[in-house]
């Protein structure tokens, strides 16, 4: 996993650098408690979303056989967007990170990038679902507050091209 990419624009956010498309993000997903994370806490950020992502998929009852590193990207604290591909021989995409984990076929999107929009849009449907039920619990409200929050961030990190220039 050590070779999985971050988006570009905030390689160096831990060591104080930020560009403005980095503080954008930041601004959308950190509250103003947090401080910029060191580059073990970022690695550390990696290996805890990745193993969460492994959790939840196994709970789907997916087995994971590989990781594609090379297609895999993360945004620490907010966003790991992992392709992996199944012992059954298939690929999926999976999100983990500062938003509900989830995880599409590979069929859904074509690079990380698309994954985010794919995402987004999937969970601004769900929102819509949950809120279109007459019988909504609180817990559901506020998953549905939190997608819908996490889709619309989703979607501008998939808008922005200074995301997706290579490192």
């Amino acid at each position: 996993m050590t070779n999985v990419k971050k988006f570009s624009p905030c390689l160096l956010v831990g060591k104080g650098v930020k560009s403005s498309s980095c503080l954008k993000l930041v601004e959308l997903f950190m509250s103003q408690e947090q401080q910029p994370m060191t580059e073990q806490e970022i690695l550390n950020w990696a290996r805890d979303a990745y193993q969460k992502i492994m959790g939840f998929l196994g709970e789907q009852g997916l087995v994971i056989e590989s990781l594609s590193e090379s297609e895999s990207r993360y945004l620490a604290p907010f966003v790991a967007v992992w392709k992996l591909k199944t012992t059954e021989g298939k690929w999926v995409w999976a999100i983990s990170g500062d938003l509900p984990s989830d995880f599409i076929s590979s069929e859904g999107a074509t690079s990380a990038r698309e994954t985010l929009r794919a995402f987004s849009m999937r969970w601004q449907m769900k929102v819509e679902k949950i809120r279109n039920n007459a019988d909504i619990e609180e817990e559901q409200k506020k998953l549905a507050d939190l997608m819908e929050e996490r889709a619309v961030q989703l979607y501008q990190v998939f808008e922005d091209d200074t995301f997706w220039q290579s490192a």
